[in-house]
């Protein structure tokens, strides 16, 4: 029999040829098709089976064994720049690739400068938390963002580390201002450009037997009349101690020697009366916008007692007239 691929004689009733190995002759079958089917009884369950399949997890037995901890081995590795990025831009120039974030870092400082300016104020916390949210973001950006493969857990860990920060720079700031506190003064005095409403930093005062100057404006404990409680309240120092001070057509006068009424102005609630009180040693007068209760009932003398102040009544003075912005100046008494 001759192979029909390579011409070579083969022996009778050889099925492949002895030299290339080809297909000599075929088996003459037919092949069916149409196979046999499932019944139909048997499809639901061959779907459910199909299902329950498909949900099972087959376990992978190269893998370890989870703990607890697996999740601190996908983040160690960035746990190096998230420290670094404390000071925002510091990761990123150890990798160098400082340039992807130095707008960002240069807007970061922006903020800081505003918020350290508008301090105290209602505008100076929007210029911190934008400081503090683009301070998270360069964290993030440093390592840990990469890791992250939702946009939700991507949210979820940018709002931890924006709390995180805001509160680390309140306590900052607290720490750096310990010492000063800020108060609003009810006090309009137009010599020193200061009106109602405005913040003043007070610096609180650690020895009473200084005698403080003319003009200057202090925090101190206040007694109302008729009222037991003591109130805190800023006022200004018109008479030191042996001093004579006294108001004549609305205007103070210290031992005859009447003061301009720009930089030490008589408040409205004083009585139009001209009088004249003696302040004793370790007093001072200090002139603020009290609220008299009954003031027709009072006598002059119960009146003008609120304004003399014990030297360790007063605890703190002002040193600065911090807001609004464009009239801050310091505050230097006569």
């Amino acid at each position: 029999m001759q192979c029909q691929r390579c011409q070579f004689e083969n022996m009778p009733g050889q099925t492949q040829c002895f030299k290339c190995g080809s297909i000599l002759a075929c088996e003459g079958r037919s092949l069916d098709v149409h196979p046999p089917r499932m019944h139909a009884w048997k499809r639901p369950f061959r779907r459910l089976s199909r299902v329950l399949r498909r949900a099972k997890r087959v376990p992978v037995r190269d893998k370890p064994l989870s703990t607890h901890w697996d999740w601190f081995d996908d983040y160690r590795g960035e746990t190096g720049p998230l420290i670094l990025s404390i000071i925002p831009g510091l990761a990123h120039a150890k990798q160098r690739r400082f340039r992807t974030v130095r707008w960002f870092v240069a807007v970061w400082l922006l903020c800081m400068v505003l918020a350290c300016a508008l301090f105290s104020s209602h505008w100076g916390w929007m210029p911190l938390g934008l400081g503090a949210a683009i301070h998270a973001w360069i964290a993030l950006d440093a390592g840990l963002w990469k890791i992250l493969d939702s946009a939700a857990r991507r949210l979820c860990v940018l709002m931890v580390m924006f709390v995180i920060l805001y509160a680390g720079y309140r306590l900052l700031i607290q720490a750096i201002l310990w010492n000063f506190q800020f108060e609003r003064t009810v006090l309009t005095i137009p010599g020193e450009a200061i009106q109602r409403g405005d913040i003043l930093l007070l610096r609180p005062i650690e020895d009473p037997s200084p005698i403080l100057a003319r003009g200057t404006l202090v925090q101190f404990q206040s007694r109302m009349v008729g009222n037991e409680a003591r109130i805190a309240a800023i006022g200004q120092i018109i008479g030191l101690p042996n001093e004579v001070v006294g108001i004549h057509q609305r205007v103070y006068h210290v031992n005859g020697i009447a003061l301009s009424i720009e930089d030490y102005p008589v408040p409205a609630w004083m009585p139009m009366s001209d009088h004249q009180v003696t302040v004793g040693p370790g007093y001072y007068f200090v002139s603020t916008e009290y609220r008299v209760r009954g003031r027709q009932n009072q006598t002059n003398d119960a009146i003008w007692r609120l304004c003399l102040v014990s030297a360790s009544d007063i605890d703190a003075r002002a040193t600065m007239l911090w807001w609004p912005l464009n009239r801050r100046h310091s505050l230097r008494p006569d």
